[in-house]
């Protein structure tokens, strides 16, 4: 992974995170956007980066130290709906694991167990703080993510940034429409990000949310 990686997603944490903030990654997958935030946010700031996969946990661990940043937090888990157990399918792809109430990825390699729990409960509890800025990547079970943070979207009403995918570009436009419909419901209003990719044979739409009332 290059630095060019979809760069409007990057702009995006560049116009809107500030020094001081909270950035919450769920599907951190290697720690490319938890170490752009944690850069940005400062060392006032916190990255809570969510990531079941073991060596994904692992790169984010060292990608940090590398840096020479000391405000990311590697959460190794699965964000989800309700607080359980989960089997996860890993991928050959360091970022195509998903859990089994997804597709299966198509570079299938093996699954585990793992803990899944709601970002609620992660924040009610304090294993994590209240963000300011929530980003979503997490191949298919975005909608079960929202569900899980609809205390956090209505009480903190942090700003969030999401991607969704598809190989059909309809099937990623329902994806989308789907998950601002329910971004909507909890009275935020969605917009589209700049492409991230061309010339690929697979479909893949970001959005920023930002709550009515937010500049």
């Amino acid at each position: 992974m290059n630095g060019s990686c979809e760069l409007p997603v990057q702009q995006c944490l560049a116009d809107r995170l500030k020094p001081g903030d909270v950035f919450l990654d769920i599907g951190a997958n290697i720690g490319f956007f938890s170490i752009i935030a944690a850069r940005l946010v400062g060392p006032r700031g916190h990255v809570f980066a969510i990531e079941p996969v073991p060596g994904n946990v692992s790169c984010i661990h060292d990608n940090a130290r590398v840096n020479g940043l000391g405000n990311v937090k590697v959460v190794p888990l699965a964000a989800g709906a309700s607080d359980s157990t989960g089997i996860l399918y890993l991928a050959a792809h360091s970022g195509g694991a998903t859990l089994s109430s997804a597709d299966l990825p198509p570079d299938l390699t093996r699954a585990m167990e793992v803990s899944v729990l709601s970002i609620d409960y992660l924040i009610e509890s304090g294993r994590i703080e209240v963000p300011a800025m929530v980003k979503i990547d997490v191949e298919g079970t975005e909608m079960a993510v929202l569900d899980g943070m609809r205390r956090t979207l209505d009480i903190h009403r942090p700003m969030v940034v999401f991607e969704v995918d598809d190989e059909q570009p309809a099937v990623a436009e329902d994806k989308y429409a789907a998950l601002a419909g329910r971004l909507e419901q909890h009275g935020y209003r969605v917009e589209r990000l700049g492409r991230s990719y061309q010339g690929i044979p697979w479909s893949v739409i970001h959005g920023l949310a930002l709550h009515d009332g937010a500049a």
